[in-house]
């Protein structure tokens, strides 16, 4: 059993501020022992829901009965949904009303009760976490209580997260790197506040005027997007704290941020993640951050990175290339992709081979350098560029990279292409729920390929 808030039961202190309501952690508390006792141990449920108070009660809720959540992004389509319900069957679906048929209410959230169905074996997972992103690719990753606890506690300890510390989401909580921001707050006794708004939004900037935040948390585009906004501009007086993390912040953006801080003392900590690893791997301290630039930093207290593979790659500035493996009791018991997946052998290596390419100086800082598998980061969000590709292949060949910041679509010229096949293929790729503005489509002669006929995937971006 886990209960993040378990030692905060009976406090008065606030946990949660949503729009006008705040709740403390008594009231939190009593939400998450209504759902409480409705739900089964050992059963499935899927959450779909936003940053709200409901949503965070009945995830708690399902930690503490040992109801096993499996988070997904309210944007999901149907189609997808339908595909989880099928190999995951649930027992009860949690989401806000308008997401399941259109039910309505008075409450801001809705559970279905569908068939029970319950796993035999003890030895389950706490958490069940999607590796796809958005392209709704069932596989997901089974999360423990010995991951989520070491995690958490790493992460509060190096960022020194308390009673006093109070965060505002960006984020999503169906997204590792958000659902672990809420974790770590709570668990600590600090504070939430829920946000849903993005930073461009007026709405964002009222809820950071009433309730002073002194953390935020985002992606490199959060942190483009207040770059372009304009630091100065801003009512950033009460933040004291920035975290990054979801992919690869550019050398400017980082330099200016650095600057800021330096002046205003604030701190900015960069960090590194993937959702096997539960969420966090590595953090570059905030003093290392103008020397290390560019930098994932270091392992988290209880955690250790290797290379492996280096005989394979180039050394940078005489630095050993390898593929980044890392080792750390946050390791996740695998990957399941149905119902009869989920059960846990207790024996995992707590080994992650991240598929990343990277060095580590003599001072013990890692540096990535390129990923050895084929999927993207943007803003935080893992794109199979498989997936991508498949998905465009119904219609016509093409081959998916990307640049971390958009994903470009080659298709070789051919008799075939005109504005309806155009239109087919970005309403095909709706389905993945991401902006249709970050695919780029281009159309060549031939895709470069090699002797054995394999495509050329370094060359693509040079046509």
């Amino acid at each position: 059993m886990i209960d993040i808030i378990e030692e905060h039961h009976n406090s008065s202190s606030i946990a949660i501020y949503q729009d006008d309501l705040c709740i403390s952690y008594k009231e939190l508390n009593n939400k998450v022992n209504n759902f409480f006792v409705n739900l089964q141990t050992s059963t499935i449920c899927l959450i779909i829901g936003s940053n709200t108070i409901n949503t965070i009660a009945f995830y708690i809720a399902c930690l503490r009965r040992e109801c096993i959540p499996l988070l997904l992004s309210p944007s999901m389509s149907k189609y997808y949904l339908d595909i989880y319900i099928k190999n995951y069957k649930p027992t009860y679906i949690f989401s806000e009303p308008e997401l399941i048929n259109g039910a309505t209410g008075k409450e801001d959230y809705t559970i279905t009760e569908l068939v029970k169905t319950k796993l035999k074996s003890r030895l389950i997972p706490s958490l069940l976490l999607t590796t796809s992103g958005s392209t709704g690719n069932p596989k997901v990753v089974k999360i423990t209580k010995k991951n989520l606890v070491s995690n958490t506690k790493d992460i509060i300890n190096y960022l020194k997260i308390n009673n006093n510390s109070r965060h505002i989401t960006t984020l999503p909580i169906n997204y590792t790197y958000g659902l672990s921001c809420i974790n770590t707050h709570l668990f600590s006794g600090g504070s939430i506040i829920l946000n849903n708004y993005s930073i461009i939004q007026k709405d964002f900037w009222d809820l950071v005027n009433r309730y002073n935040p002194s953390s935020i948390s985002g992606v490199p585009y959060t942190y483009e997007l207040l770059y372009r906004l304009g630091l100065s501009k801003l009512n950033l007086e009460s933040i004291k704290i920035f975290t990054q993390a979801g992919g690869k912040l550019s050398p400017e953006i980082l330099k200016h941020f650095f600057d800021y801080c330096n002046k205003h003392g604030k701190e900015f900590i960069v960090m590194y993640g993937q959702t096997e690893a539960t969420a966090r791997m590595s953090y570059l301290p905030y003093k290392n951050l103008k020397a290390k630039l560019g930098s994932i930093g270091l392992p988290v207290p209880s955690g250790s990175f290797t290379l492996v593979d280096t005989s394979k790659y180039d050394s940078i500035s005489n630095n050993k290339v390898g593929e980044l493996v890392y080792k750390g009791p946050n390791v996740s018991a695998g990957y399941a992709e149905n119902f009869l997946d989920l059960e846990i052998s207790g024996e995992e290596k707590q080994i992650l081979y991240t598929g990343d390419l990277a060095y580590i100086d003599k001072e013990g800082f890692t540096y990535l350098c390129g990923r050895k598998k084929r999927f993207a980061k943007l803003n935080g969000i893992r794109v199979s560029l498989d997936d991508v590709e498949s998905c465009i292949n119904v219609h016509i060949k093409s081959i998916a990279i990307s640049d971390d910041k958009f994903i470009h679509i080659f298709i070789e010229r051919n008799d075939e292409i005109d504005d309806t096949l155009m239109s087919k293929l970005k309403e095909s790729l709706k389905n993945f729920n991401i902006p249709i503005i970050v695919y780029k489509f281009k159309i060549i002669d031939s895709f470069p390929r090699s002797q054995s006929g394999k495509i050329k995937y370094s060359e693509m971006l040079k046509s």
